[in-house]
């Protein structure tokens, strides 16, 4: 039987995922309003946030799937 993850980690895990997309998308929010390229660096930072926190969840919880 496979161990189940404690509330810890799974708070942990909530604030990962939350920081690997805010900041790439706030870095392409700021990449955007000092080139005035519109929402083009914000939506790349967007995409680069979901794939690193899919990465990041799965290498990080994949004992408990």
């Amino acid at each position: 039987m496979k161990p189940n993850p404690s509330g810890l980690e799974l708070a942990g895990l909530g604030g990962m995922l939350a920081g690997t997309v805010v900041i790439p998308m706030l870095l392409g929010l700021a990449v955007d309003h000092l080139a005035s390229t519109g929402p083009l660096f914000f939506l790349i930072g967007l995409g680069v946030g979901v794939v690193g926190a899919i990465f990041a969840g799965y290498t990080r919880f994949k004992r408990y799937l």
